[in-house]
């Protein structure tokens, strides 16, 4: 960590004049970042790009007012990536891979934006969601020629790092670094920053599946501990549950895949038992106030949520209103779930897909979600595991149907590192090495 400071110092030291410059002059910042990451463009400088591009993402994700302006800056930021890749003719040929599986999945999302009742922002919504995956995956392929060793031990420093600044916020003001009473750090609330140590810990699965004498034995038990304790201090079930099923999958898989799926399912129904009922488990442990028992909420809301959604599936089964129409419908319908219960949204990304592209839409984003992995899958043990987990994952909250978001980004980040082996393996690697 200490080596990764000093070598990238320069770097980290314009991430740190980003958030001051936006903490005083906000709206310089729409100034400010397009210049930065077009000057790195100049001095070919991709991974502090990237980094940079995802330190935005993760700033758009705060509730802190002094970074308010990473919302409206990452639409920026991505136009400006999307506009690299397109005018750099070496950096396309043919490394649309894993984009390519989910063109008919666009295509029909195009179609249902006829019927969408916020017409602007699915149309943005649609573009922004397909442009991070054919930007971050066409990155990561980038990444991957250039010098794959750096580009994971920068990334994974770096995330470090942000966790790290965290915890010492929280050591020295945990009004800032809690939510409600939870642990945030630097993300907008505890369930936020839980998703993002939970993909992230498959992240370094995978980099480690990768390239597994990257960091010493040592760094790798602080790595990992680092990003339990961010997880278990923001108290997110859902994810702790989900490390507990990937570890349980990497086990089984060796021996039965079906027997693998099965536990899948186990856990779902495993975990979605102790939330319908963790207020009387927890007071027949005689745990009330370890757990904040008044602050702790149950799995009610959640079930509310898939009713109403599953409800309005009904009206149009397999075609959507486009992608949005979800957060359109529960936002319009909030006075009343709120009496029943629920605040916030679906809480499935598999029902929000399915209310915004139909089950023809959800059909496809399975086509090219799943294909990719079985592609990975045919070079590396843990695809189907990690794979699982991030169904697992997604099925309890609707993180995978957002787009520019710091936690979605991180599937297009693993799902290249593990294509690559299967084109190096397959020797169909038609990447061009410049």
């Amino acid at each position: 960590m200490k080596d990764y400071i000093v070598e990238n110092k320069q770097f980290l030291g314009l991430m740190f004049l980003w958030f001051i410059v936006g903490a005083f002059l906000p709206t310089a910042m729409f100034a400010v970042v397009p210049l930065s990451v077009i000057a790195l463009k100049n001095k070919q400088l991709h991974k502090e790009i990237f980094i940079g591009f995802f330190l935005v993402l993760i700033f758009s994700d705060s509730r802190q007012s002094e970074l308010h302006w990473a919302q409206s800056v990452k639409n920026i930021y991505i136009v400006l990536l999307l506009l690299f890749q397109l005018v750099d003719k070496k950096r396309v040929v043919s490394k649309i891979s894993v984009f390519s599986l989910f063109i008919p999945f666009l295509l029909f999302s195009i179609f249902c934006l006829f019927n969408s009742p916020v017409i602007s922002t699915s149309i943005l919504k649609t573009i922004s969601y397909f442009a991070l995956i054919y930007v971050v995956t066409s990155s990561v392929f980038d990444l991957l020629i250039e010098d794959p060793e750096d580009f994971f031990r920068s990334i994974v420093y770096f995330v470090m790092l942000l966790l790290l600044v965290g915890l010492v916020i929280y050591v020295f003001d945990k009004n800032v670094a809690t939510f409600v009473g939870r642990y945030r750090g630097v993300f907008g609330n505890p369930n936020g920053i839980g998703l993002f140590c939970l993909i992230f810990f498959l992240v370094f699965n995978v980099i480690l599946d990768f390239k597994s004498d990257l960091f010493g034995k040592n760094e790798v038990r602080i790595i990992y501990a680092i990003l339990f304790l961010s997880m278990f201090m923001s108290g997110s079930r859902s994810s702790i549950f989900s490390v507990l099923l990937f570890l349980s999958l990497k086990k089984v898989y060796k021996i039965s895949y079906f027997l693998g799926f099965i536990i899948m399912l186990a856990f779902g129904f495993v975990y979605q038992f102790i939330t319908l009922n963790i207020v009387t488990i927890i007071k027949l442990l005689s745990l009330q106030e370890f757990f904040r028992l008044d602050t702790l909420e149950d799995g009610s809301g959640r079930l509310i949520a898939w009713k109403f959604a599953w409800d309005n599936i009904q009206h149009s089964i397999f075609f959507g209103k486009g992608f949005s129409y979800t957060d359109f419908l529960f936002s319009k319908n909030y006075s009343y779930l709120s009496m029943l219960g629920h605040q916030g949204n679906a809480h499935n990304s598999f029902l929000t897909f399915w209310l915004d592209t139909g089950l023809v839409g959800l059909f496809l984003f399975f086509i090219g979600f799943v294909g990719n992995f079985l592609m990975a899958s045919k070079v590396t043990a843990i695809a189907l595991p990690i794979m699982y987990t991030v169904i697992f994952s997604a099925f309890f909250e609707s993180w995978l149907t957002g787009s520019l978001n710091p936690i979605t980004i991180q599937i297009w980040i693993m799902l290249p590192i593990m294509l690559w082996k299967f084109k190096d393996k397959t020797n169909e690697n038609p990447l061009p090495i410049h």
